[in-house]
C-alpha cells in the first residue's frame, strides 16, 4: 500500500498504565537509589524496509516469504481481514517463521510471487522458476543440489486470465534432512521466457541438529 522505496518504520511500546508505579515494578537492573517516576516508560523500536517498486512494467517478485506453516481457510477473507492478514493469498495462510535456523526434523518453506510477467499471444505467462542451494564451507560457497524447475505457462496455468488478478504464486518443501549441518545459501532464479529477461533472490539459512 506504499510506493516503492526505502524507508524506517518505527515501533513504540509503553506501558498501558502509561508509567512505572508501584517500586516492585522498577526493573532489577535499576539502581533503588533512581526513584520510578524518572525512569524511561518507552521501548522505541526501528527497522528499515525496501519496498520494491511493483507497478511497473518490468519483471519483480515478492520477497521470499519463508513459512513456519500452512493453514487452509474455508473462505477467503474479506477486505478488512486481508488487510490484517497480509500473508493471506487466497484460501491459503502463511505463518512467517521468524529466524533463518533449522532444525534436521524441520522442512524450509518458501512462497515467492512474480509480478509484471509478459504474456504471451494466448494471454497466459511462461515463466521459469529455479531454486539452486549452495552449501557455505571455509573454502567458500559449493554448490549442494537443485530441484525440478518450475514451469508456469499455459499448460501448467489453464484458465490464467491476469485481467482477474490471477497470480503467479511459487513456492517450494524441502526437507532439512538431506541437508549438511551449518549455513546455506539458496539462490532462486526467475526467468521471463516470454520478455526474455531474468532476476535473482536469495536467502541464506542454517541447518542444526
Amino acid at each position: 500500500t506504499v510506493p516503492g522505496g526505502e524507508y524506517d518504520v518505527y515501533v513504540a511500546i509503553r506501558k498501558s498504565k502509561g508509567g512505572l508505579e508501584l517500586q516492585d515494578e522498577v526493573p532489577p537492573t535499576v539502581p533503588p537509589t533512581v526513584p520510578p517516576t524518572v525512569l524511561p516508560t518507552v521501548l522505541l523500536l526501528s527497522q528499515q524496509v525496501s519496498v520494491p517498486d511493483l507497478w511497473t512494467t518490468e519483471l519483480r517478485t515478492s520477497s521470499v516469504i519463508v513459512a513456519a506453516g500452512l493453514d487452509v481457510l474455508t473462505a477467503p477473507l474479506g477486505t478488512e481481514e486481508q488487510i490484517e492478514n497480509p500473508y493471506t493469498l487466497g484460501t491459503t495462510q502463511i505463518i512467517p517463521k521468524i529466524g533463518r535456523n533449522f532444525g534436521k526434523a524441520e522442512e524450509l518453506s518458501l512462497v515467492l510471487l512474480v509480478y509484471n510477467a509478459q504474456l504471451t499471444s494466448e494471454q497466459a505467462p511462461d515463466v521459469t522458476v529455479e531454486y539452486n542451494f549452495y552449501q557455505k564451507t571455509n573454502n567458500g560457497e559449493e554448490f549442494f543440489n537443485s530441484t525440478d524447475p518450475q514451469q508456469f505457462n499455459q499448460q501448467t496455468l489453464p484458465g490464467f486470465d491476469a485481467s482477474l488478478g490471477h497470480q503467479i504464486v511459487s513456492g517450494q518443501a524441502v526437507p532439512m534432512r538431506v541437508f549438511p549441518i551449518g549455513d546455506h545459501r539458496l539462490e532462486i532464479t526467475v526467468s521471463d521466457n516470454a520478455a526474455g529477461t531474468s532476476l535473482i533472490r536469495e536467502i541464506n539459512f542454517t541447518v542444526q541438529e
